[in-house]
């Protein structure tokens, strides 16, 4: 719109390069075409656009790019130090309205405050239209430029210093905003307060949008129309793991005992390698802090995610009706901790795409094959009653990307509604009927949710027990977990992890394959446990204090029904549940259930929903590499009455697909079902009726369970027995009798 209101004074600029470049030919025959859409590029490159990385590794190509793209032949290379820029984004301010906030002023600007607005802030925006005014037609005038961009930066300096101050103040408590408030600004590069923020800071190169664009941040209207970023994906944290995986590797793969020997050993053989991790911690530490202290929200729990901190960056760095494409992991539209933003863009703008891409033969990024990608990109601009979320995917190649079908489309109130943290699915679109998965989608959505709560009904509720990675060694009790293949002591009680289920497999109700995490001694152990769950918030408010005092009850000496936590999308199944025997400890890798109401039967139903076809097809909508609490949660698990006879008699399948050998005789004989082996046949005809049964229970059609079983494996190709099971599953759904 700017560019055809100035549609003369734009031809006059382009035509007066055109001649600039014509004549820095000596001969006319050697003059090549000099189109205006050449020279239109480059000076939208000049002027309109923008770029900011940590790296000057980055920041240089992406000049080197540009140039490359708006060359001109006969025109001399543009200056682009002022557009394209080194630095963290995150650290410093963002705009001066976020300074603003720091220092509580709401009636007057930053500048004016100081005093400042006509020697400082105005100044620098002239300078900056003076350097957008050069034209660059010859060498002389992009000399002209750079002399330009270092008056801007030394006219800027001062509050570049006060801002240093403000970014800090927010991390470090012994920097009080208030204390720099009645000073003058030209002072406060000598004041305790610069000094403390210098130190602060010292693990960034804080990046201050105002200062580095005074023209874009300076006005009534700060930001930029349109935002492009691929931000990084990793944590603020110092894995120990990783890091000394870097020189010696394999060593992920290790077990965990022998793990630990491995970094012993690195670390008395390589002192600056054990120095050198010291640091990056450190220096994580403080990066964490900062952003911890930023203006992002959620960001205060746990390691934080950098491109949390990143999208929300990029939601503040826009003008109000700015468009954004961002790339970002498939978790900012489904975890947890990115709900803040989702209601924030929910609420706030529409979403024009969102396409997910999984990164299978690392045909996207060379990066491990786990990760999924969202290309999202959306507008500030109030949504209403009839916005809908575009949703493809996923693509696991570049030739299903190019040959992507209509995407399904939601109203905005579903993500709402789905689970309580505006998750989004993973809807298949591979089907030519693509209507019939999403109208499975949405009967499994009308049953109640595993959090479902009522007086008449049973109650689960997910909980761990041990955390694998903190809680080995208590300054308390001692070694709380050993490690070691075998026990130490006869004994000793199991602990168990992830890798002791039967993951990815196809006999979901066993729990014990032989592996173990480690070790304990009940002794030290139990009390451990029975004095956490005295404290536990969770027990407190759930279980009577007789249940929570009672020694015998507590959970490790009797049985369970647990899930594993990591649940890919890609494997051969994702939900594994399973049936944990007495006397076992387990660690977060694999939650199980506490039950303020409820029986061994109920217990049973439960573990066959899970482990059923429907579900875990539901839960693929959802999950990514681990099966969070919050989608845990919102399954829906159907709640028939204690009478119903299909109920009882998945219970009764389940029950006995779980109870194969003598150790879970006891639970059998609750549930009403024989203990010992199963043969191959017999185990085969449990699974496909369970399943059957539980697609009756959920109300789909037959229509519907054939395309559940046709988009299960939708990142791998499914396995050869998979055609034969959803064969054998819809014989029994087609010719189901209760009670048969």
């Amino acid at each position: 719109e700017e560019l055809t209101e100035r549609a003369e004074e734009v031809r006059e600029e382009l035509d007066n390069l055109q001649q600039a470049a014509k004549e820095s030919f000596e001969n006319e025959e050697n003059i090549p075409d000099i189109e205006r859409s050449q020279l239109l590029r480059r000076q939208i490159a000049r002027r309109c656009v923008y770029g900011a990385d940590l790296n000057p590794l980055s920041t240089e190509p992406a000049r080197l790019s540009m140039w490359i793209h708006t060359f001109v032949p006969g025109l001399p290379l543009t200056f682009l130090n002022h557009n394209l820029v080194t630095g963290d984004s995150l650290s410093g301010i963002g705009t001066m309205e976020e300074a603003q906030e720091i220092l509580k002023i709401k009636d007057d600007t930053l500048a004016a405050y100081y005093g400042q607005e006509k020697d400082h802030i105005r100044d620098a925006k002239e300078k900056v239209e003076q350097l957008g005014g050069i034209t660059e037609a010859h060498a002389e005038e992009v000399v002209e430029a750079r002399e330009t961009q270092a008056e801007i930066e030394e006219q800027l300096d001062d509050f570049n210093v006060l801002l240093d101050i403000l970014a800090a103040s927010r991390v470090n408590d012994e920097i009080n905003a208030d204390d720099i408030r009645n000073k003058d600004i030209e002072d406060l590069k000598d004041t305790q307060e610069y000094n403390l923020a210098q130190e602060t800071l010292e693990a960034t190169n804080q990046l201050h949008f105002p200062i580095k664009f005074p023209e874009i941040f300076g006005g009534e209207s700060e930001g930029f129309d349109v935002i492009l970023g691929n931000p990084p994906w990793e944590e603020t944290v110092a894995e120990e793991d990783a890091f000394f995986t870097r020189y010696r590797p394999g060593l992920t793969d290790m077990p965990e005992g022998q793990k630990r020997e491995v970094i012993e050993e690195l670390k008395k053989e390589r002192p600056d390698l054990a120095e050198k991790f010291e640091e990056e911690k450190e220096e994580q530490k403080q990066r964490r802090e900062i952003l911890k202290g930023g203006p992002f929200p959620g960001m205060g729990t746990g390691d934080p995610d950098m491109y949390k901190a990143f999208y929300w960056r990029f939601w503040s760095l826009s003008t109000s009706k700015a468009s954004i494409g961002v790339v970002l992991p498939r978790n900012a539209f489904f975890a947890k901790g990115s709900k803040d933003f989702r209601e924030q863009i929910l609420e706030k703008s529409e979403i024009e795409d969102l396409t997910i891409l999984k990164n299978k033969d690392r045909w996207i990024f060379d990066i491990t094959p786990v990760y999924t990608a969202a290309l999202s990109s959306f507008t500030k601009r109030e949504p209403d009653e009839n916005t809908e979320i575009p949703i493809r995917g996923p693509y696991t190649s570049k030739e299903e990307y190019e040959n992507r079908k209509e995407p399904y489309r939601f109203p905005v109130s579903d993500a709402k509604k789905w689970t309580n943290v505006y998750s989004f699915p993973n809807l298949s679109v591979l089907l030519d009927n693509k209507e019939t998965v999403e109208e499975a989608f949405e009967i499994l959505n009308q049953v109640p949710k595993l959090d479902y709560e009522s007086e008449d009904s049973w109650r689960a509720i997910p909980y761990r027990e041990l955390d694998e990675s903190t809680e080995k060694k208590d300054d308390d009790y001692g070694r709380l977990m050993h490690l070691t293949e075998e026990p130490p002591e006869d004994d000793y009680w199991p602990v168990f992890d992830g890798s002791s289920t039967n993951y990815p497999g196809t006999e979901l109700w066993v729990m014990d394959r032989g592996s173990r995490f480690g070790w304990a001694d009940p002794d030290v152990m139990l009390d451990y446990l029975q004095e956490g769950r005295e404290r536990s918030r969770i027990m407190k408010s759930n279980f009577s204090q007789n249940w929570i005092h009672s020694r015998s009850k507590l959970p490790c000496k009797n049985y369970r029904v647990c899930i594993r936590n990591a649940a890919r999308v890609d494997n051969l199944r994702s939900v594994v549940s399973s049936l944990i025997p007495k006397n076992t400890f387990i660690t977060n890798a694999i939650p199980y259930f506490l039950w303020p109401r409820g029986d061994e039967t109920d217990m049973a139903y439960l573990m066959g929903i899970l482990n059923s076809v429907p579900l875990d097809w539901y839960a693929r909508r959802f999950v990514e590499a681990n099966l969070n609490y919050f989608i845990l949660r919102a399954f829906p698990v159907p709640r028939p009455g204690d009478d119903s006879e299909i109920k009882q008699e998945i219970a009764e399948l389940s029950a006995r697909l779980a109870c194969k050998s003598d150790k879970y005789e006891e639970f059998a004989n609750r549930v009403g079902v024989e203990c010992g082996p199963l043969d191959e046949e017999d185990e085969r005809e449990k699974v496909r009726r369970l399943d059957a049964l539980v697609a009756e229970l959920y109300g789909i059609e037959e229509v519907h369970l054939d395309a559940i079983f046709d988009t299960f494996h939708e990142v791998s190709n499914p396995p050869e027995y998979w055609s034969e099971k959803k064969q054998d599953t819809l014989e029994y759904f087609d010719d189901i009798e209760v009670g048969e």
